[in-house]
């Protein structure tokens, strides 16, 4: 049976983690596995550089090379794009030069084709600054210009879907700023006579989560698509939810919701504006959330001007 489009993408994204997991966990011969026989790669070697790699002796060699150059510490993806062929991601990851333990923090774009045997390959630049960048203010920071703003509402995103998945109304309610307004298509079991929710500050937002987690139980909410800039977040989210009451209960159903999250300049979450597609029946076992970020260590904080510090 032909997999469905939704099937696709899911597995676009879960290739392309797979392979993300192994050079975090420094698993050198799990990164070979999830890179595909036949690989392509483009990947920056240093600022104004990109070198091609085309047969599997050359990745090893590349794998090689940055491993004993850098560990990953983390990756925060501010922008996730995915497709039934391919995952592009823009990246805030910070990494330790191995050679002095420094923590370095850049702004990069990775592509991450998907074969039938893994990722296809890796196209990597990173964002640098050149000569002609001497005229634009406050050159004197050497630092990569890294989006903070976008880091942080990446952040407050991933922090309300972890409430969502436990049933937390009280903390999605404290997340909340005072004039947030939450306006989305309804699940609620009332949802034929009312088909749009909307519920206006952090007391009735509270009210509206407290109906939903009492109609259904939150299998999973993963992250298809994201993109997010200073003061607001878009993501298309994937719930897989089971009925605890009514004509519902017992039933596990699937649909996607495409939302607008706005954030205030204090970085409070202000609401959310979103539609989805109909509740479908689906089948449904445990399994990890997808596109979540991969966080710093305990004890490591972004600070404004970019850097990472313990």
């Amino acid at each position: 049976m032909a997999k469905t489009y939704l099937e696709a993408v899911r597995d676009s994204i879960s290739t392309a983690e797979a392979h993300i997991v192994t050079e975090y966990d420094d698993d050198f011969e799990g990164t070979l596995a999830s890179i595909s026989r036949v690989p392509r790669y483009a990947m920056m070697t240093e600022p104004g550089k990109v070198a091609i790699v085309t047969d599997e002796p050359g990745v090893a060699q590349f794998y090689q090379t940055t491993q004993a150059q850098f560990a990953l510490h983390s990756s925060r993806f501010v922008t996730q794009l995915a497709s039934d062929w391919y995952v592009f991601f823009e990246n805030v990851p910070t990494r330790q030069l191995l050679s002095s333990g420094k923590l370095v923090t850049l702004n990069t774009l990775t592509l991450f084709p998907k074969a039938d045997d893994g990722i296809r390959g890796e196209f990597l630049w990173e964002r640098y600054r050149d000569e002609r960048e001497a005229q634009v203010p406050n050159v004197d920071n050497p630092q990569t210009p890294v989006p903070i703003e976008a880091v942080r509402n990446l952040k407050l995103h991933s922090d309300h879907l972890d409430r969502v998945r436990a049933g937390d109304a009280a903390g999605i309610e404290k997340s909340l700023s005072k004039d947030c307004i939450w306006a989305v298509r309804s699940i609620l079991p009332d949802r034929e006579a009312n088909p749009m929710m909307k519920a206006e500050g952090p007391s009735a937002v509270r009210d509206y989560f407290e109906k939903l987690f009492a109609a259904w139980e939150i299998r999973e909410v993963s992250v298809l698509t994201r993109t997010m800039k200073d003061w607001f977040v878009f993501a298309e989210e994937h719930w897989v939810i089971t009925g605890r009451q009514g004509s519902d209960e017992g039933n596990t159903v699937q649909f996607r919701k495409a939302s607008i999250y706005p954030v205030t300049r204090v970085g409070e979450l202000q609401g959310e504006l979103g539609y989805s597609t109909n509740i479908e029946s689906t089948e449904w076992s445990e399994r990890p959330a997808l596109g979540r970020p991969f966080w710093l260590g305990e004890g490591y904080k972004v600070n404004d001007d970019g850097t990472i510090t313990k």
